[in-house]
């Protein structure tokens, strides 16, 4: 069973507004993994590499 509890007063804020992040995204990932032709393949560290260079030239 699920209890509510009355507010005596409204909350300074309901929402957190979303902040843009500038972070690496998981399409980012996928979309340089396609690029270099990493999609069926194991990847190494070399390949973690290139990723990371390719998704540092989109910026």
């Amino acid at each position: 069973m699920l209890k509510a509890t009355l507010l005596k007063s409204k909350p300074e804020t309901l929402f957190e507004t979303s902040k843009p992040k500038n972070g690496i995204k998981v399409e980012d990932i996928k979309e340089a993994i396609e690029k270099l032709g990493l999609k069926y393949k194991r990847v190494d560290e070399i390949d973690i590499f290139n990723i990371l260079s390719v998704l540092k030239e989109q910026k």
